[in-house]
């Protein structure tokens, strides 16, 4: 069968807690779309790895789901495209067998490598190059640089260090790549030049014989090899795009190449970013390659909110977890409506959500969670209007910050990710910004934008093309009645850090 036959294309989104797939029908634009979980691991603090074999046996089960739940014929797919958070790095030998966990950005256990770098390139001299901050787990080479320095065998055995979409892009064809995104995530990319860093490597002293081919995102890496797809019903030989990261593919989905396509992504992280047509970036946020080679993307990731609001549920809403399980009535939806219940600004309680160290605007892997303010007369519901708050203060941060360097806010951002499924969320984050907040019925859309990038490397769709299936659901608009509440909120919670950096 002829590919411009075939009508589906594959993509799949790897997350923090598990890979989302969608079956897009390109004649239709109809779509199916699966989740399937999977475990964070953490066995000393500090760490946030990922097991390998588990990874790939969710990404097998999720397409498994696709042809016995939803009857996707898997003969009739055309070509296939992953995204995933970045960093996740896995260290491969030469036969191409994972030599260690997957390291994703919360990991924090590569401090002191991380310091050791720094001392021989200063943070500026780096940025001018990285246009990001060298960090603990959120540049992949302090991870590379611990594996060297703490598990030196594994290190030696490495002929490539590769991110989740290059691993799985491998799995699939036996090629490496890793897309221009994701070297944005390593810390040994010149962004500027599109290459690898000589002397970000030499600084860091890693062997860049160990880093894969560069591409760009939707170039295609090659064709379906692996037995368990073809076995499957995938057909031998589908394209197979090299993929990016999932910031940049959702921005992809939303806005083709649109420059000033600007994205809220609400999910363990919480990141802002927008399309730009030049390679200007500010200290105090990140920039990134975007998919295709001559746009890039700039803005700011919060490393955890999202991972604090499951942490207040876990350790303090035992209740609410438990009529989950015996009503299924979402346990945020019940704590949503205990925030709710009490007055915006939550009373004076300001919260700093850096749970597990920050990455934009403070680059500080030390950093914890601070709330500011409480009293006699606290409640939960004022603690996760705080948690709700303190996260859409940091995203208000980000729009400063990007006027600053660009010199336009944007005045409407497209928001998703699984907090966009909280109506009490997104309109604080309205209130918060002063930014109009849309909302979309299918709002994982790093799946979709992988899949595009599929298309367009096996060529079942071109640049133009546009996705019918991204349906706005919902237009949040800013309550003007609460500005000044934010305001004043807003230049409290900006000097919590700076007054209490020094004794984390």
């Amino acid at each position: 069968m002829d590919n411009c036959e075939k009508k589906y294309i594959l993509g799949f989104d790897m997350g923090t807690s598990g890979v989302k797939c969608i079956a897009l029908d390109t004649v239709s634009g109809a779509y199916n779309t699966v989740y399937t979980q999977w475990d964070l691991r953490s066995p000393i603090h500090g760490y946030a790895e990922f097991d390998c074999d588990e990874l790939w046996q969710c990404i097998v089960a999720s397409v498994c789901k696709l042809r016995d739940e939803h009857g996707v014929d898997l003969s009739m797919v055309a070509s296939i495209g992953f995204c995933a958070l970045c960093p996740g790095l896995i260290p491969l030998d030469e036969h191409g067998r994972e030599l260690y966990n997957c390291i994703i950005f919360m990991d924090t256990r590569s401090g002191r490598e991380t310091a050791e770098i720094n001392s021989r390139i200063s943070p500026k001299e780096s940025f001018d190059i990285l246009a990001n901050r060298i960090m603990s787990g959120a540049t992949s080479v302090t991870s590379m640089l611990w594996l060297k320095n703490n598990c030196r065998e594994i290190y030696e055995k490495t002929a490539a260090f590769v991110h989740l979409p290059g691993w799985a892009g491998y799995k699939l064809t036996g090629k490496l790549c890793m897309d221009l995104s994701n070297a944005a995530g390593t810390g040994l990319y010149d962004i500027h030049r599109q290459c690898w860093s000589e002397k970000l490597a030499d600084a860091a002293g890693i062997d860049l014989k160990k880093l894969p081919k560069l591409a760009q995102g939707a170039d295609l890496l090659g064709g379906v090899q692996c037995e368990e797809f073809i076995k499957l019903g995938i057909p031998a030989g589908t394209p197979v795009s090299c993929g990016a990261g999932d910031t940049v593919c959702a921005l992809l989905a939303l806005f083709g190449r649109k420059s000033g396509g600007t994205m809220l992504m609400l999910g363990t992280s919480n990141v802002l970013f927008t399309i730009s047509d030049n390679d200007s970036f500010s200290d105090k946020l990140q920039g990134r390659s975007f998919v295709f080679g001559d746009q890039w993307a700039l803005g700011g990731a919060m490393s955890g909110p999202g991972a604090m609001q499951k942490w207040f549920k876990n350790k303090f809403c035992p209740d609410c977890v438990k009529i989950e399980h015996e009503t299924g009535i979402s346990a945020y939806s019940i704590i949503d409506a205990e925030a709710a219940a009490t007055p915006p600004g939550a009373d004076g309680l300001i919260c700093l959500p850096y749970i597990n160290g920050e990455r934009s605007p403070v680059y500080d892997s030390n950093a914890r969670a601070v709330l500011l303010g409480v009293n006699l007369n606290t409640t939960r519901g004022h603690v996760a209007r705080a948690i709700t708050e303190g996260a859409a203060y940091g995203i208000r941060q980000f729009i400063d910050l990007l006027y600053e360097c660009t010199g336009s806010k944007p005045k409407e951002l497209s928001v998703l990710g699984g907090g966009s499924r909280s109506n009490f969320v997104v309109q604080t984050m309205a209130n918060v910004t002063g930014c109009v907040m849309n909302t979309f019925d299918n709002p994982d859309l790093g799946a979709l934008g992988a899949a595009i990038t599929g298309g367009l490397a096996g060529g079942v769709i071109d640049e133009s093309y546009t996705a019918p299936c991204i349906v706005k659901l919902k237009t949040f608009t800013p309550d003007t009645s609460l500005s000044e509440v934010y305001k004043s909120g807003f230049k409290r919670y900006c000097k919590i850090y700076p007054a209490v950096k020094d004794i984390f």
